[in-house]
């Protein structure tokens, strides 16, 4: 009797001729999932599913975009410590930096028009402004300042990427 050195004792090696059978034998006798199984991941992909596209509609719609609606311009002394959404209209007296104080017959205010990256240069002294925003600790957290001539310059952050990726979409989409 001859040994082959390719052959494992018992004739069962990879040139063995039933190794094929056994391979077709394992995969046809293999474990399947139960109905249970089956149903519970179907159900846990048509939940991520609608969580994929309920973020797109989300984002698509708008939903979480702020609209800053004008109020009426209130005088500076009324405005209490409240983070409610307030206006007051003035001129401004002096610019420090991103700051502006505003003046008007009955006192004057400190405005954050936020990091001058965000909205360049908000006002000169002098000019006669509107400014809308929320009042909190003796400062006007600004969110829209509207110059003598009717332009508009919005203060704080820019929109997010998201609001141009959204008109890009519509814009492909035919929307």
């Amino acid at each position: 009797m001859s040994i082959d050195p390719s052959e494992p004792p018992g004739g069962r090696g990879p040139r063995s001729k039933d190794w094929r059978s056994r391979l077709r034998h394992a995969f046809r006798h293999r474990p399947r999932a139960g109905r249970r199984t089956r149903l519970g991941l179907a159900g846990a992909g048509l939940l991520a599913l609608g969580i994929v596209v309920g973020g797109i509609g989300t984002g698509l719609s708008g939903l979480g975009s702020e609209t800053v609606l004008p109020l009426k311009p209130q005088a500076i002394a009324s405005l209490t410590e409240t983070w409610s959404p307030v206006a007051i209209s003035g001129k401004v007296a002096d610019v420090f930096g991103n700051k502006l104080l505003i003046t008007d017959a009955s006192g004057r205010a400190l405005v954050d028009a936020g990091p001058a990256r965000w909205s360049g240069a908000a006002a000169k002294p002098g000019e006669t402004v509107t400014v809308q925003g929320r009042f909190d600790d003796g400062v006007l957290h600004g969110e829209m300042l509207v110059h003598q001539d009717g332009s508009v310059t919005r203060l704080g952050p820019p929109p997010p990427p998201l609001g141009r990726l959204r008109g890009e979409v519509a814009r492909i989409a035919g929307f």
